[in-house]
């Protein structure tokens, strides 16, 4: 049975964290890697960014704790 690496990779920007920092995908290919998905600190940034604004003007129903933000949902 063969072990296989398993590694982390951004679902926006596609990059791939290896032992804690992050690359663009072309520099680190291996196909016999398990993938799971989040974003790098960058997406994350701008992901954030996007959901504040999106509630900026809405009615507070419930309070969402992201991190060390919170934002009004």
């Amino acid at each position: 049975m063969k072990t296989q690496l398993m590694t982390t990779k951004c679902c926006k920007c596609r990059s791939i964290r290896v032992n804690g920092n992050w690359f663009p995908e072309p520099t680190f290919l291996a196909w016999d890697v398990i993938y799971t998905h989040t974003y790098c600190p960058e997406c994350f940034e701008q992901e954030m960014a996007m959901v504040e604004k999106y509630f900026q003007d809405k009615p507070v129903n419930a309070i969402v704790c992201s991190g060390n933000r919170i934002i009004a949902a």
